[in-house]
């Protein structure tokens, strides 16, 4: 897996909002810590915080404030092999994960950005393996809440 685009904590104003009418070519992840809506398709999320979401490739997307102040972290990635990493995966994408306690995934999101950031020599298989555990902490967090 790479990375084409990671921030943490991004603030913007109350008035932000991204649209895709197409998607992207990369999956998404998103952690939103603010109130937001999130249009997928012909589907409305209306989130409380905190939440994260994996969205796939291609999927047409809108999100936007639901107050004053809008803060989230994203991670555009390309999986190498897709259908291998659909497999592998233990979540729904497209789908809202609550949480009440992240901090390994904040953890984890950090060391990916730190990755990201440095690009030594052995960072594109670091970032491969802290995405993968990334996405296995999200499924615990997922299966706790089944």
């Amino acid at each position: 897996m790479y990375i084409h685009f990671v921030a943490l904590d991004c603030p913007q104003q109350s008035n932000f909002v991204q649209e895709r009418k197409h998607g992207i070519i990369d999956f998404l992840f998103l952690r939103f810590h603010t109130n937001t809506t999130l249009i997928l398709g012909d589907k409305t999320y209306t989130l409380t915080k905190p939440c994260m979401f994996l969205i796939d490739s291609n999927t047409p997307y809108k999100y936007f404030s639901n107050s004053d102040r809008y803060v989230d972290d994203y991670l555009h990635f390309a999986a190498e092999n897709r259908q291998q990493f659909l497999s592998e995966l233990m979540f729904p994408l497209n789908t809202p994960i609550y949480y009440s306690n992240d901090s390994a995934i904040s953890d984890i999101l950090h060391l990916i950005q730190n990755e990201h950031i440095e690009k030594n020599r052995l960072a594109a298989k670091s970032i491969d393996l802290l995405i993968r555990c990334l996405f296995v902490k999200v499924s615990e967090v997922w299966m706790q809440s089944q």
